[in-house]
Formats: C-alpha cells, structure tokens, sequence
C-alpha cells in the first residue's frame, strides 16, 4: 500500500509540472505574443527553435505519463503502473478500511454507523 502512494503521489507531482509547463508554453507556442516582438532579421530562428523544442519536451512528458507497465516493471511513474497497482483487490480493501476509518472519526461513532448502514443498503439495494 506504501508503494502504490508514493507512486501516486509521484504521478500527481508529474502531473502538475505537465500542466504547469504546459501553461508556460501557451505564449511560447500558440500565441504571437513572444514572436511578434522579434525582428525577421535577428533571432526568429533561434526562437523558432526554441518554440519548437519547448512543445517537442511538452509532447514527451505526455507520452510519459502513459509508459505502459509490463507484469514486473512497477517502478515506473506513469498511469498504467499507477493502476496496476491499484488494481489489487488487498489494497482496496485496506484502502476502503482506510477510507471508512476516516470517515469515522469525522463524523463520530454513532453517525458513522447510519452512514455504513446506508452506504451498504444502497450498494445492495437494501
């Protein structure tokens, strides 16, 4: 269980500097605001090369997030491992425990149980 947070945790880091990168790319890549200030004569090409170096690495961690996880390679961070990991019927059932622990000291013994109570009738049509 230890494992499959921190790789959680991990992907959701990678996640926000994707999306924290992809934010500092807009006015690089799709808007003039950057290139209209730069003389045909003087640095376009290495801007352009820059413009297109920054959406390249931004394609590049995309596809990262979706590395696919074979049988025994979970030390990847990306999506694939992520759910695999997850998908482990001891680990949700710890998670639930955990989730319903939480659930229980937020809202006291007594309250608690009527919330099970009614989580179970509806899961079951009770």
């Amino acid at each position: 269980m230890a494992r499959t947070k921190l790789k959680t945790a991990a992907l959701v880091d990678h996640l926000i500097h994707l999306i924290n990168m992809h934010e500092a790319n807009r006015p690089i890549v799709y808007s003039p605001l950057l290139s209209d200030q730069i003389p045909r004569s003087h640095a376009a090409n290495a801007f352009n090369v820059f413009q297109d170096a920054s959406l390249k690495f931004e394609i590049i961690r995309h596809s990262i997030l979706w590395d696919p996880c074979r049988e025994n390679d979970l030390d990847k961070e990306s999506i694939p491992t992520v759910i695999q990991l997850i998908d482990d019927p001891v680990f949700l059932q710890a998670l639930d425990q955990q989730t319903e622990a939480s659930f229980a000291v937020l809202l006291g013994s007594a309250s608690f149980n009527q919330h099970r109570a009614e989580k179970l009738a509806a899961k079951f049509g009770g």
